[in-house]
């Protein structure tokens, strides 16, 4: 039985206290959308509809603006309690589901045993030498942690870069998912933490928010003299989840510090942002039905839920959040914007030229 609390069936008429509904994708009677307590949004930033407009980019690969009670509203300004505000993608960025990937076949290729390899042991060597402490509190015992799960292989890894633009960042010879630029070195709390989704690193600036868009830095009692705070950015340790008052030593929005002098590449933009999509989809996302909808030509269909009662329907929907979770949901949304489609086509158009060669020189 699936741990996941996102919702297989939308209820969208029904918005706790207190809370928004964030729609990303708007079919009918059923969205994909997120519910999001404003408490949490507002302990994270200072601009809370950037903040929306930061979710809906991480989630869906694409920019946009925000739709609200029938019009487009502006980027500042707060969000009122029990709302429902609409993504709206900039142009022709409209996610399209034609030609979707098929995450099926992703996953029979990357699954991979879990426990530790001698290329994890590795990856841990190197993050020390770049981090020298955990990134988050300077204390010395902890582990590697990686942003992309390692269970999900190397394979699934080059499927997120490959569908994401770079937005200048340099993702040269970014293959290995125990690539440095794929992690933190972490205290154990804060590992277990970030590999539940109850935390997320929010990395500032970028296309949607600048660094003094998110809340101040939580001060650090002391830090050890041969680390500091990288110039010009943030990597923003974040509670999606309501913070646990017993871990203090994981406080919300603590900033990661690194090795003054150690040279080494930092963690990549691209993996956070699509790691922190993936973190607010596990906590706070309804209707994954659409998606499955979305695609209804690779996989069943799921048939709605009845009304009254624990019948059938409950076990589909348990079926398909056990085939989709989170991050599956990210590569599938990244995977079918404009850009990623013109990729594919492009891929197939080269292939069948090489092909045509081929026979041209057998024949």
């Amino acid at each position: 039985m699936s741990s996941s609390p996102f919702s297989i069936y939308p209820i969208v008429d029904c918005i706790p206290p207190d809370h928004v509904n964030f729609i990303l994708i708007n079919r009918e009677d059923s969205p994909f959308y997120l519910q999001i307590p404003l408490a949490i949004i507002n302990a994270l930033v200072l601009q809370p509809r950037k903040y929306l407009n930061f979710l809906g980019w991480c989630i869906l690969g694409v920019k946009g603006g925000l739709r609200h009670n029938g019009a487009i509203i502006t980027a500042s300004g707060a969000l009122d309690s029990g709302e429902t505000y609409y993504f709206e993608a900039d142009g022709d960025e409209a996610t399209d589901f034609r030609h979707a990937i098929d995450l099926e076949v992703i996953q029979e290729r990357s699954s991979v045993p879990s426990g530790e390899t001698g290329g994890d042991k590795t990856f841990r060597s190197d993050l020390l030498e770049r981090d020298q402490y955990c990134v988050w509190t300077g204390a010395s015992l902890g582990a590697g942690t990686h942003i992309i799960p390692h269970a999900r292989s190397s394979e699934w890894f080059q499927s997120i870069i490959a569908n994401r633009p770079s937005y200048g960042e340099d993702i040269a010879g970014l293959t290995d998912i125990n690539d440095i630029r794929n992690g933190f070195f972490s205290n154990p709390n804060a590992r277990a933490l970030f590999d539940c989704r109850n935390v997320a690193i929010l990395k500032t600036p970028n296309e949607i928010l600048d660094t003094t868009d998110v809340r101040k830095r939580h001060p650090r009692p002391s830090m050890p003299p041969t680390v500091s705070f990288p110039s010009g950015r943030r990597y923003t340790m974040q509670w999606l989840a309501p913070p646990d008052p017993y871990l203090q030593s994981v406080p919300n929005n603590c900033d990661a510090a690194f090795g003054t002098a150690a040279g080494k590449g930092m963690p990549s933009d691209l993996l956070l942002h699509y790691n922190y999509g993936a973190a607010a989809v596990l906590r706070w996302g309804r209707g994954l039905e659409t998606l499955w909808l979305c695609s209804a030509s690779r996989r069943p269909t799921i048939s709605p839920p009845p009304k009254t009662g624990a019948g059938a329907g409950a076990g589909e929907a348990e079926d398909a959040d056990a085939r989709w979770d989170a991050d599956d949901v990210v590569l599938f949304l990244w995977g079918n914007t404009k850009a990623a489609r013109q990729r594919r086509a492009k891929e197939e158009e080269e292939d069948a030229q090489r092909l045509e060669q081929w026979r041209a020189g057998v024949s």
